[in-house]
């Protein structure tokens, strides 16, 4: 498993089905809401030069559902939880959501997390059947279309240039950005805003207003870290439209929701100017963007390589072979093992690997494990601290025609299917 990565939608769909495969070998595919909200766009569209075909969206579902990918919680979730103290703002590795703590018989903690809304949308995609994938993300779809009115959002923010006449470039629009949000007169008011904007039970929302007050009325940098990453992005954004450095196109503002889940990568790519402009002033020392052309010229090249090495990997692209980047220092991918893998050194470039036999053992201890847990009370905004978790196990719903979860490219009954195995509704 490589490094995390997140691709928007122009990245993505750029990619050949050959490519896609290698990117899910070579790195890990953090996927959040909002490129799946972008593919289901693209669907709803009249046939535009640049929109995806369902043809084309039943290929990369193919390949957005892995046992090496991850499909990250939506940033709302993530937004209480920094208010309320829990905090990923450094986290590097995607969060994952709708998890329930268990017990098991032999006293183990875990979680099973339970399939999001996006995930079961990317299944029914696999399958061709996109008027049910629609269902299970309209109410988010309309949230996206209803809501983006950035004409308003720019005279929202006019009255900044009588302060600051000038700004010429994206790294000024994050200092006045930064500068707006640390005025210390302002804090209150921002924290009233955005929980208005979230919405929360009552209760929360006065434990959040409690927390800041018995803490000292912190600045919001310091009293939520995540919170005010995000919210760094929206002043910018807002005053990119006043200066006139982002248009008022409306997909700019569900392109800019990309960069609320950088905090959970270690590698941002698209193609798409608008980022290229805008990301890199979110993006810490220890991160990296890369062009989605430069990661599709990369990838092709590693492809070329396997085939020249291995003709016949042509055969069976699918699943037989493990990978690692070769040895090239000017491979894109080489400099971002070196660089987030550090224990990492190259030696063998491709292994052709043997579907692991099946432990009848294994599985049937893990089903009386899982039949026998009971689910624990806990809070959901806790942190998900690793050296108190024995166990995770995935509640996902999944049929004999599917792609196995198992990431051998092959269909469920024809890999990890158990003729045993009981239906669900």
């Amino acid at each position: 498993m490589g490094p995390t990565i997140i691709l928007d939608k122009s990245s993505l769909q750029a990619l050949s089905k050959k490519e896609l495969v290698l990117l899910n070998k070579l790195y890990y595919v953090n996927i959040p809401p909002v490129l799946v909200i972008e593919i289901l766009a693209d669907i709803k569209k009249e046939k535009q030069k640049d929109s995806l075909n369902e043809e084309k969206v039943v290929e990369i579902a193919n390949k957005l559902i892995q046992k090496d990918n991850a499909h990250n919680v939506h940033y709302s979730h993530l937004l209480i939880s920094s208010l309320m103290g829990v905090d990923y703002a450094d986290s590097r590795r995607p969060l994952v959501g709708g998890g329930r703590k268990v017990k098991d018989k032999d006293g183990k903690i875990g979680f099973v997390m339970s399939e999001l809304p996006e995930q079961e949308a990317i299944r029914n995609w696999q399958k061709g059947n996109f008027s049910e994938a629609e269902k299970k993300i309209a109410g988010e779809w309309r949230s996206y279309t209803n809501e983006i009115d950035l004409e308003a959002a720019r005279k929202q923010f006019a009255n900044v240039k009588v302060i600051v006449p000038k700004c010429n470039d994206f790294d000024s629009l994050l200092t006045i950005a930064k500068s707006l949000i640390d005025n210390p007169i302002s804090q209150l008011q921002i924290l009233t805003n955005i929980i208005e904007a979230l919405k929360p039970e009552q209760t929360l929302a006065t434990k959040i207003l409690y927390r800041w007050e018995s803490e000292g009325f912190k600045l919001i940098k310091e009293f939520a870290p995540y919170f005010y990453f995000t919210l760094k992005i929206d002043i910018a954004f807002r005053l990119g439209l006043v200066y006139g450095l982002i248009t008022t196109r409306s997909t700019n503002r569900i392109d800019s929701e990309y960069l609320y889940y950088l905090p959970f990568c270690n590698i941002f790519s698209s193609r798409d100017n608008f980022h290229k402009d805008f990301a890199p002033i979110f993006l810490a020392e220890d991160q990296s963007f890369i062009d989605g052309d430069d990661l599709k010229s990369d990838l092709k090249m590693i492809i070329e390589l396997l085939e020249k090495e291995d003709k016949e990997l042509n055969l069976d692209w699918g699943s037989n072979f493990s990978l690692e980047p070769p040895n090239d220092e000017n491979s894109i991918t080489y400099k971002m093992w070196k660089k987030y893998l550090p224990s990492w050194s190259p030696g063998w470039f491709y292994r052709k690997t043997e579907l692991p036999k099946k432990d009848s053992k294994l599985a049937s201890d893990i089903k009386e494990r899982m039949s026998t847990v009971e689910e624990i009370e806990h809070d959901p905004n806790e942190k998900f601290i690793d050296e108190e978790i024995d166990f995770i196990s995935f509640d996902y719903k999944i049929s004999p025609d599917d792609q196995c979860l198992c990431g051998s490219g092959k269909i469920f009954k024809d890999c990890c299917y158990d003729p045993g195995m009981e239906p669900v509704d």
